[in-house]
């Protein structure tokens, strides 16, 4: 869910500021940060850590005010000023630590409100003091003219401030001392540490011209000393083995997967899967505004799917069964706003003692986040989905763990949004959007 504040007028010249309550935590806050120039949003910095943002904004001194005196850059036109910094700091290939040009960039930087080097984007923006007249020059680098705004300069510097203000108290707001989830939000899943990671594949019947209409999805567990394409082409071989496998068409999404534990974890009740779902009306309407959930009285589906591999001589009395639980983000006086569905991993002698360990384990999920400026959201546990016994004996490197029938999942895009449209769609300020989160 992304919740958008926006400072000044979108027509002229506002920053929007939008942050993830859901994902947001001790570490973090996860979110978007914007600039609107004439009605259309320009630089930004995408789906990433808010609290790096504002690191780099502080460095930048975006908050500060009276700085930013043009001299004699206050008689160049745009285009002038847009040309003198490409051919003057914006080369094609930047020296590497040349003195003149870290001395001529730190003399210049106040002006631009592009704070972050890294970022690099195809628009500039640039702020001067022209004696209290506010100069603001965007350039798209699309071909097209610079454009010039004009106000008085403690006016576009109050809206950097107040947008720089706000984002210091999400960074310092005490409802975002824990995670919501059980697991910090990482943008980016690093399958080198060592320990064990899931991955998810989707089979499809080969020729069907409907492609949403998938067979089932497949979750498997390996350790880390797999690499990506080891884990696909391991999937692969074991998905292709099957009965009536010749006529399966075998996918991997591409962000899909989370790492689960270190080594030398115990790997008894730990969470192996996550899937963040679609929530339509229909969905909607099945948790009406005050539902109260009943986990106890779940009826979830039992199956056996025999994954690991059962010595003959084992003495081990209990078995390793999946269980998959669905949570709900639950905001208070307005309903739910979204669904997660887990798997864990848990030991047991039978689907009895599973079930009662994936309540024990669903409750222990539940807990309430205070919001900045927004009604609390309650993380509530829903029902137990599926009990799904593995078998007995050792995990080995690499097991399937979970399948189920397709399900509607949201879009996971863990690097920052590079397309225009894709972007205009999903943060839309009409409307509020769950994301997916860890």
């Amino acid at each position: 869910m992304l919740l958008s504040r926006v400072f000044g007028d979108k027509s002229r010249f506002a920053v929007e500021v939008m942050h993830d309550p859901t994902t947001s935590g001790p570490r973090w806050v996860i979110g978007f940060f914007f600039y609107w120039i004439s009605s259309k949003r320009t630089v930004g910095y995408g789906w990433e850590y808010l609290s790096r943002t504002l690191s780099h904004m502080r460095d930048a001194g975006i908050h500060k005010t009276g700085h930013r005196a043009g001299g004699s850059f206050c008689a160049l036109s745009a285009a002038e000023f847009i040309k003198w910094w490409d051919e003057s700091l914006w080369l094609k290939d930047w020296p590497d630590e040349e003195a003149w040009w870290i001395e001529l960039w730190d003399d210049h930087r106040r002006f631009s409100l592009d704070f972050d080097l890294s970022n690099n984007p195809e628009g500039k923006l640039y702020l001067l003091d022209c004696d209290g007249v506010g100069r603001l020059t965007w350039y798209d680098g699309e071909n097209r003219p610079a454009v010039m705004i004009e106000d008085d300069i403690s006016h576009f510097e109050m809206i950097l401030r107040d947008a720089y203000d706000h984002m210091t108290a999400l960074d310092e707001y005490v409802g975002y001392t824990q995670y919501l989830t059980d697991r910090e939000h990482r943008l980016f899943i690093d399958r080198i540490v060592p320990g064990w990671h899931s991955m998810r594949a989707r089979t499809r019947r080969i020729g069907d011209p409907h492609r949403d209409e998938a067979v089932a999805d497949h979750v498997f567990l390996f350790r880390s000393d797999y690499g990506r394409p080891q884990e696909q082409a391991f999937m692969l071989a074991r998905l292709a083995g099957g009965e009536g496998a010749a006529d399966l068409r075998v996918e991997f999404p591409e962000t899909d997967g989370i790492q689960v534990a270190a080594d030398g974890d115990n790997l008894d009740g730990m969470e192996v899967h996550r899937a963040w779902l679609a929530l339509g009306d229909e969905d909607r309407s099945r948790f009406p505004l005050r539902a109260t959930f009943h986990p106890e009285r779940s009826s979830p589906v039992r199956r056996r799917l025999m994954s690991v591999q059962s010595p003959t001589n084992t003495t081990e009395t209990l078995a390793w069964f999946s269980v998959q639980l669905r949570m709900a983000f639950v905001v208070e006086g307005k309903g739910c706003s979204g669904i997660v569905d887990y798997v864990h991993l848990v030991s047991a002698a039978d689907f009895d003692a599973a079930f009662e360990l994936a309540l024990a384990i669903g409750r222990a999920k539940e807990r309430t986040r205070l919001c900045y400026e927004h009604p609390p959201i309650l993380f509530q546990f829903v029902e137990v989905r599926a009990l799904t016994l593995l078998g007995v004996g050792k995990l080995g490197d690499a097991v399937e763990v979970h399948v189920e029938a397709p399900v509607a999942r949201l879009k996971q895009d863990w690097t920052p949004l590079r397309d225009e449209e894709a972007r205009a769609g999903m943060v839309s300020r009409e409307f509020e959007l769950t994301l997916p989160g860890l």
